[in-house]
């Protein structure tokens, strides 16, 4: 049987992120990263190193002995793109990093892979969202950028057919609400 196993916030931690998945590594299961690859990272071309591991994983899962591999949209992707498109102010002051920048106008093909990163998943009764969902308002009706950076109230209701895995929104633990479950 395969599992979706999902994955908060990563912010260019490369070398942790290998530790996280290492145990998944060859079983068949599906990884979803729920946004925020990039930025602050702790280590030297920590940023460079997660968008290549993580998109040669999600274009080639079978060599990493997974069924698939998605990353989601996040907040940081989102500002990402904005300093791409020459608004660089708050993503710097939210710790991006300008070598990495001008590593991705150098090779757009990873621009490209960026732009594609869906705003969620549905893996049965489960919505993988990078921050969350406006309450009361259809899945289809929702704001890809409210997808990317809401922090709704955990306890008001969302009022959609699923438990919500999020991250984006900083736990201590893994916590677990009435319709969601708070993983970052």
């Amino acid at each position: 049987m395969t599992h979706t196993i999902a994955i908060g916030d990563v912010h260019g931690c490369y070398k942790l992120l290998l530790e996280i998945i290492e145990p998944y590594l060859g079983s068949g299961n599906e990884l979803v990263l729920l946004g925020d690859l990039f930025d602050r990272s702790p280590e030297s071309d920590g940023d460079l190193n997660v968008l290549e591991f993580v998109r040669d994983m999600n274009e080639h899962p079978d060599a990493y002995g997974l069924s698939a591999v998605e990353s989601l949209m996040g907040n940081h992707e989102l500002l990402l793109l904005e300093a791409l498109n020459g608004d660089p102010e708050c993503w710097l002051m939210n710790g991006g990093d300008p070598d990495f920048a001008t590593y991705l106008i150098e090779n757009p093909s990873h621009i490209d892979w960026i732009k594609g990163r869906p705003s969620y998943l549905i893996r049965n009764d489960h919505l993988l969202v990078h921050a969350g969902v406006r309450p009361d308002i259809s899945l289809d009706a929702q704001d890809p950028f409210d997808l990317a950076w809401i922090r709704p109230d955990p306890y008001i209701p969302h009022n959609l057919p699923y438990k919500i895995i999020h991250g984006h929104t900083i736990h201590d633990e893994l916590t677990h609400y009435p319709d969601r479950i708070a993983i970052d």
